[in-house]
């Protein structure tokens, strides 16, 4: 029900739509192909043999899944990185900053 103004009616009864918490079919269907190609490669060995043959995109998957702030105590050997992938790394840290970090910290924001 909506009111004089065309809003909808604190409380009204819902009338269709997806399910709260639902996904979009297309977005499942993509993560469920994503899934089934991570068990088919291998699963958690293909990553941790990623992580340590190709460091710089292990990072940026983790990048797109890890939380911005973590409170942890982590103690982890890495092994040594070029330059260039110490400088991909840093891109990549730089990339997931919100607009807010860059303008507080200018000096540390990428120009492109």
């Amino acid at each position: 029900m909506r009111d004089e103004k065309g809003q909808f009616i604190k409380g009204h009864e819902k009338l269709g739509g997806r399910e709260k918490g639902t996904s979009p079919k297309i977005k499942r269907e993509i993560k469920d192909m994503i899934f089934e190609a991570f068990e088919n490669s291998g699963g958690v060995d293909y990553l941790v043999q990623q992580s340590q043959e190709n460091p710089v995109a292990f990072l940026g998957l983790l990048k797109c899944i890890v939380p911005k702030i973590i409170n942890a105590n982590i103690e982890h050997s890495i092994p040594q990185l070029s330059e260039a992938q110490a400088r991909k790394m840093a891109e990549m840290y730089l990339e997931c900053q919100t607009p807010k970090e860059k303008i507080i910290n200018p000096k540390n924001s990428s120009t492109h």
